[in-house]
């Protein structure tokens, strides 16, 4: 293990001259670190149980930290998921009541890059997905959106194909956590850090992010994969998460 020093907040290696973190090809400046690295490792560890070449036990006492140019220190061996909040029709197409128009559309190539590597890297990914009742209550704040059964609650079609490889969380209100099984899925899965992409950033992605961190979970926010309605609203929710819930921002600012 390298020693390492602190500068300030950041941490970096103390020599230069050899790289602190092995990075597969697939990273790059147009391929995101965010999944890749500590899930590739993840994953091989998975393999490695399962194949019977290492005890689960032994992989308990193991936590190594690396340092990763993007994301700081990382500590190895932290299962991982990967969380899309409501990349629906209803959110990311022109002519439903709660499109977020057409800027918002920017994030489907970078979440539709992340799910693929999280697949490729065998981390789970969890699709929440509004699924309101005719008279639900959220109707008394918002314009009757993403009604159970109907086109504009179904996930987008650049999405779509991934929903067989992936689990879908129906949700009645902002947190996917609030009366779902999503917490007792990601404990079968000993899950303990969540990847968010999604929208609404101020909305549905900040108040899962809240839940998830009353659980316990560690939490990275994809800056480029989250968007809002309003943009002063989608600073707020990125700063907050980070603040208050201890987030780790990810990805390219927008």
């Amino acid at each position: 293990m390298r020693n390492h020093s602190q500068i300030g907040n950041e941490i970096k290696p103390e020599s230069a001259t050899q790289p602190s973190f092995l990075l597969l090809p697939v990273n790059g400046p147009n391929r995101p670190h965010s999944l890749v690295g500590a899930g590739s490792i993840a994953w091989g560890i998975r393999r490695a149980i399962t194949e019977g070449k290492i005890a689960q036990e032994a992989v308990a006492t193991l936590r190594p930290q690396i340092y990763h140019p993007l994301m700081g220190v990382i500590e190895m061996g932290r299962e991982q998921a990967l969380i899309l909040v409501d990349m629906q029709r209803g959110f990311l197409e022109d002519g439903y009541p709660l499109s977020c128009g057409t800027e918002a559309r920017e994030i489907i190539p970078v979440v539709r890059r992340t799910v693929e590597e999280a697949l490729d890297q065998g981390i789970p990914v969890f699709f929440t997905a509004d699924a309101h009742e005719q008279n639900d209550r959220e109707f008394a704040i918002y314009p009757p959106h993403c009604i159970r059964g109907t086109e504009e609650a179904e996930i987008i079609p650049e999405l779509a194909p991934y929903l067989d490889r992936g689990t879908l969380i129906e949700t009645v209100t902002y947190s996917a956590f609030f009366e779902t099984d999503l917490h007792r899925r990601l404990q079968e899965l000993g899950v303990e850090e969540l990847t968010f992409c999604g929208v609404c950033t101020d909305i549905c992605v900040l108040h899962t992010v809240a839940d998830a961190y009353f659980r316990g979970y560690r939490i990275m926010v994809r800056r480029d994969g989250v968007a809002s309605f309003d943009p002063d609203a989608h600073r707020f929710g990125l700063q907050h998460m980070k603040t208050v819930f201890g987030a780790r921002l990810v990805g390219e600012e927008r």
